[in-house]
């Protein structure tokens, strides 16, 4: 559906507005995919390698939609606590906030130009060569694995520049913010979209052990995928949280400097009394402000980081012990 400033994101209109809508999603796209390639006989003809791809084709396909569509659910919602806070007209606002869901025509045929161009250049450097892909497509099986990289990198190439375009969105937003040091609970709201963006392609890695199924599979099947994931999971941190912590830090300093000029200009003042309570006031004031943190977290966000860094790797492991298992049953 088109809005006045864009086209809405197409992977949002796959998930219904129903309950569960998101899990009715992900079983529709895992059953749709899985079939399809047992329906093009990958799992029949097909080497193990193609069959371990297939399967994990149609898991992360089934994953990263409805956790896009969750993610673009809680940015909007984290825009909407900070919108009180922006120091802009109320159509700027608006505009802001349409774009979390919505991008320009000329944005979206181009993220999935680029999507389907480096889906290309992997099946090519799978291939070996542009005449050795060209033959692989001559056999259904192989024309299905073909096809189904070049689904997921159109797919997750689109979903993570849509997140990176939020998270540009949110680094801009830091400018426009009105910091309050006394109350900085607002400025969570850009913590909670660095985590949650994070949560997509932390996910997305924890998939890839499916890979690890088929020992024929080498590093060429799975390094561009882990570099294509891991390498913008630093700027979707990094975009929302950095500026938001120089503009804490400088506000922070700026106070305690104010703070501090008025304690030493009332060392001046004649009458003990007055000049007691003040000071006392001050030095409370002062032990708040020093208190404040410069980041924009909270406990429960730092926690929430920790515990998705953390999934990847467990999978991994998991995935290697069990590897160790099947060797030595068999």
């Amino acid at each position: 559906m088109a809005s006045r400033r864009g086209w809405s994101v197409w992977l949002l209109s796959l998930v219904p507005n129903v309950r569960f809508g998101r899990w009715i999603t992900a079983l529709v796209l895992f059953t749709g995919l899985y079939g399809s390639f047992r329906m093009a006989r990958v799992f029949q003809e097909a080497d193990e390698a193609a069959q371990a791809a297939a399967v994990f084709f149609s898991i992360i396909i089934a994953y990263i939609v409805p956790v896009y569509h969750l993610i673009t659910e809680h940015t909007l919602a984290a825009f909407g606590e900070l919108a009180p806070e922006l120091k802009a007209e109320p159509d700027q606002i608006d505009s802001w906030r349409d774009r979390i869901a919505h991008k320009s025509p000329l944005w979206t045929w181009s993220m999935l130009a680029v999507g389907a161009t480096a889906g290309i250049a992997h099946n090519i450097l799978l291939a070996g060569s542009p005449a050795l892909l060209l033959q692989r497509l001559q056999s259904l099986p192989a024309a299905a694995t073909v096809l189904g990289a070049e689904l997921v990198w159109i797919v997750m190439m689109y979903v993570v520049a849509a997140l990176l375009d939020n998270a540009r969105l949110f680094n801009r937003l830091s400018a426009y913010t009105q910091i309050t040091l006394i109350d900085t609970s607002p400025l969570t709201a850009f913590a909670r979209v660095a985590v949650a963006s994070t949560l997509a392609l932390i996910g997305a890695q924890a998939a890839f052990p499916v890979l690890w199924v088929a020992p024929s599979n080498n590093a060429v099947a799975m390094i561009p995928g882990l570099l294509a994931t891991a390498t913008p999971m630093f700027f979707l941190f990094a975009f929302p949280i950095w500026p938001v912590h120089r503009a804490l830090a400088a506000a922070k300093s700026r106070e305690l400097k104010r703070i501090n000029e008025q304690l030493r200009s009332m060392q001046s003042v004649v009458d003990v009394t007055p000049r007691v309570v003040s000071l006392n006031d001050l030095l409370i004031y002062r032990r708040e402000i020093t208190q404040v943190n410069e980041w924009p977290f909270n406990a429960g966000v730092a926690t929430r980081l920790v515990l998705y860094l953390v999934i990847p790797p467990l999978t991994w492991i998991a995935a290697g012990l069990i590897d160790v298992m099947i060797e030595r049953l068999v």
